[in-house]
């Protein structure tokens, strides 16, 4: 399967909504661990909570800056398998939230009865989804602060994990990211593990604009992608 297909690129609008609907019915186990680093504690003066602020802008304006580490389990695995090392990863990667999901099929997350929720692809528009809704928290977190609200719609830095099958939907969802232009999220890191990636193969070159600006966004996927077994 091509990436071009990837979560709908070509796809209509009214099949997008049908996509987004159909993963919006399915139960989905997750886990996700915010780096204390990042959580305002309540009793926190205001003085230590401008310096906080002010240290974290400039980490953002670092283009190695990584907002969000995901990551995806493989066969006959879970959210839970990544549970020993997702806090840890977290804090050494600088991110300020860690996020996993059970794949359909696997764990607690529901078992429909459409095959298609169980490719590779509704996985990573899981993924997306929660990415989504963890900006979506934080906008609302921070909706007081006008420096929260110019940084909304900026492009976020991730970080992207996969062990074995999960490898094949960390690929497709870095893949995705770099494609779409829909999708505010920049993967600066691949992790694969072990990766086993059946049926994947990169969109093909054009001569447009468009099609090299795509391009040159996934030869610097290419660049931050590191393997191991």
């Amino acid at each position: 399967m091509d990436v071009n297909d990837v979560m709908g690129g070509d796809a209509s609008s009214e099949e997008d909504d049908v996509e987004k609907r159909a993963m919006k019915s399915i139960g989905v186990h997750s886990l996700q661990y915010t780096n204390p680093s990042y959580v305002n504690e309540a009793n926190t003066d205001q003085q230590q909570h401008h310096r906080r602020k002010q240290q974290h802008k400039q980490q953002q304006h670092n283009s190695n800056f990584i907002d969000a580490a995901y990551l995806h389990h493989g066969f006959g695995a879970s959210s839970l398998s990544w549970l020993p090392v997702l806090p840890s990863l977290t804090k050494q990667l600088g991110a300020r939230v860690g996020v996993a999901h059970d794949s359909v099929g696997f764990g607690f997350t529901d078992r429909p009865q459409s095959l298609e929720a169980y490719s590779a692809e509704a996985n990573v528009g899981i993924g997306l989804e929660l990415l989504n809704d963890v900006d979506d928290a934080k906008a609302s977190v921070g909706s007081s602060g006008e420096n929260e609200k110019c940084e909304a719609g900026k492009e976020r830095n991730i970080a992207i994990f996969g062990h074995s099958m999960g490898a094949k939907a960390a690929l497709i969802m870095a893949l995705a990211c770099s494609k779409r232009e829909d999708v505010r999220l920049n993967p600066s890191l691949v992790v694969l593990v072990a990766p086993a990636l059946e049926g994947v193969s990169l969109p093909s070159t054009g001569s447009s604009t468009k099609k090299k600006a795509s391009n040159n966004k996934i030869s610097q996927l290419l660049r931050s992608i590191w393997v191991t077994w």
